[in-house]
């Protein structure tokens, strides 16, 4: 299964549901007001603008973050592409 990813047009609110860890991410970032209620409802991006914060950098810091905090996700899919047979049903040799 695919891993989600941040994308510039989630919701602050959505962001910190798959991981309330990277509230970290965006307060060292300079975007103090994340535990703020109005801002649950603001996108990345418009949050981003309102602080002065590249929205790019930003979302490349929390995907990098979530890269971080599994990697074993990624080492699984790898693994499993590889033993995969080939779709015209041969063996992989």
């Amino acid at each position: 299964m695919a891993k989600k990813r941040i994308t510039k047009d989630m919701m602050l609110g959505e962001i910190l549901e798959l991981n309330e860890n990277m509230a970290g991410v965006l307060m060292s970032s300079g975007m103090h007001c994340v535990t703020c209620m109005a801002a649950a409802m603001e996108t990345l991006e418009e949050a981003a603008y309102v602080h002065g914060i590249d929205a790019d950098l930003l979302e490349v810091r929390l995907n990098a973050f979530l890269d971080a905090m599994d990697p074993q996700e990624d080492d699984a899919e790898e693994a499993a592409d590889e033993t995969a047979a080939p779709a015209d049903g041969t063996t992989a040799q």
